[in-house]
């Protein structure tokens, strides 16, 4: 296995923006030369953070997920692939979805081996399959990129709460 680190380009002693990046960097190759063991704590704390929208538009995704799915993860559309927390088309969304989870883990933080690796299981797994939180990040990703919300217009009411209204 090959393993490449970050060096510091700075003469001793480096300035502190570039110390905790070296030190995350040999966490994480320490990590993958023991099998099964990562920084728990470090990758969690990412995947919640890729998962993570801005306040405002936490009642439209509450409006969302009551409607779609009533909050379960698990839940599987019996007339069409849509599937999971906020009812993604399995058949047409699991490929972009995962490079949305992939690019939220990437600006969260996480290594890109590792991001990778997550990428290829979402790829190769049924959206419902997912665990929520990476469920979570997908929908993140999508309602931030301009009119991504529209989505899931329709019923409910959950358009009158999109911020700054439904434009």
């Amino acid at each position: 296995m090959r393993f490449r680190l970050l060096r510091p380009m700075c003469a001793i002693p480096c300035p502190r923006v570039i110390g905790p990046l070296m030190i995350e960097n040999l966490v994480f190759a320490m990590s993958m030369m023991i099998p099964n063991e990562q920084p728990a704590s470090s990758s969690a704390r990412i995947v919640a953070m890729a998962g993570r929208i801005p306040a405002a538009w936490e009642p439209f995704r509450a409006c969302v997920v009551n409607r779609e799915s009533r909050g379960n993860p698990r839940a599987q559309n019996p007339i069409s692939s849509a599937q999971g927390k906020y009812q993604f088309l399995d058949n047409q969304w699991r490929q972009g979805a995962g490079w949305n989870v992939y690019k939220r883990l990437r600006d969260a933080g996480m290594p890109r081996p590792q991001a990778r690796a997550i990428l290829a299981r979402l790829h190769s797994t049924p959206i419902k399959s997912w665990a929520e939180e990476y469920q979570d990040a997908a929908f993140a990703f999508v309602i931030l990129i301009p009119r991504g919300w529209r989505h899931w217009q329709g019923g409910n009411g959950c358009n009158n709460l999109v911020p700054g209204g439904t434009t």
